[in-house]
C-alpha cells in the first residue's frame, strides 16, 4: 500500500474563504448550509442571506446552485495543484498521494460533501453535474500526478479515476481515523484494479493501431 501523505494542502482553500469575495462568501454560505441540509431544501435566498450578500450581488456572481457548487470544485482543485509536487515514483503512487491530498483539503467539509453525495440519489441534474465536475477534476488530478494521457486513453484513464475516486468517497466519509487507514485501503484496491484495466486498454488500443493504421492508408487508383 502507497504511503500516507504527510504534508497538509487546506491552507490554500482556507485561505480562499478569507479572501472576502463575494463569490468566495457565497461558496462559503453554500458549504455551511449544506452541513445541515440536504441540496434539494436549500433555495438562493437562503444563500444569499448566509453569505451576507444581496440577491442580486448572488445573481451577477452565479447562475445557480451547480455553479456555487461549480466554484467550490475548482476551489478544491487548486488546493490541490498549488500543493507540493506529487510524491512516488510511480504513475499509480503518485495518483494516490495526489488523491489522498485531495481528501485533506476536503476533510473541512465532510458534512457538506455528505450532504451532496445523498442528494445526488434523487436528483438528476445534481447526478450528473457530479459526473462532469468529477471528470474535469481527476484530468487534473493525473496532470499533478504526471500520469495523464492524450486521446481515447486520457478519457478512460480520467473516468476511471473518477470511479476509483467515487468508491474511496464514500469510504472516506465513514471513516473517522485520523490516520485514514480505510480510505487508504480502499483506494489502494480501487488504484490497483485501474491499473490492471488501464493495462488492458493499452494492449487493446496497440492491437487496433495497426488495422487502423491500414484502414487510414490510401488505396492505389484504378486502373
Amino acid at each position: 500500500m502507497a504511503r500516507r501523505p504527510r504534508r497538509q494542502s487546506a491552507g490554500r482553500a482556507d485561505a480562499a474563504q478569507d479572501s472576502g469575495t463575494i463569490e468566495d462568501r457565497v461558496v462559503d454560505g453554500m458549504m455551511r448550509l449544506l452541513a445541515n441540509r440536504s441540496y434539494g431544501s436549500i433555495g438562493l435566498g437562503e444563500v444569499a442571506e448566509e453569505a451576507g450578500v444581496s440577491l442580486g450581488e448572488l445573481r451577477v456572481a452565479f447562475s445557480g446552485k451547480l455553479a456555487i457548487l461549480n466554484a467550490f470544485s475548482k476551489r478544491i482543485d487548486r488546493a490541490v495543484l498549488d500543493g507540493e509536487p506529487a510524491e512516488g515514483d510511480t504513475p499509480r503512487d503518485r495518483v494516490f498521494d495526489v488523491l489522498m491530498r485531495r481528501f485533506d483539503v476536503l476533510a473541512p467539509h465532510k458534512d457538506a460533501i455528505r450532504s451532496i453525495v445523498r442528494g445526488a440519489r434523487c436528483d438528476l441534474c445534481l447526478a450528473a453535474f457530479i459526473d462532469r465536475s468529477a471528470t474535469r477534476s481527476m484530468k487534473w488530478m493525473l496532470v499533478a500526478a504526471r500520469a495523464d494521457r492524450r486521446g481515447i486513453l486520457g478519457t478512460v484513464a480520467a473516468k476511471g479515476l473518477v470511479l476509483v475516486g467515487a468508491d474511496a468517497l464514500r469510504v472516506w466519509l465513514d471513516d473517522d481515523d485520523p490516520g485514514l487507514a480505510s480510505t487508504m485501503a480502499a483506494l489502494d484496491r480501487g488504484l490497483n484494479r485501474g491499473a490492471r484495466a488501464m493495462d488492458l486498454a493499452d494492449r487493446i488500443c496497440c492491437g487496433l493501431r495497426p488495422r487502423r493504421d491500414r484502414v487510414a492508408e490510401p488505396r492505389p487508383a484504378d486502373v
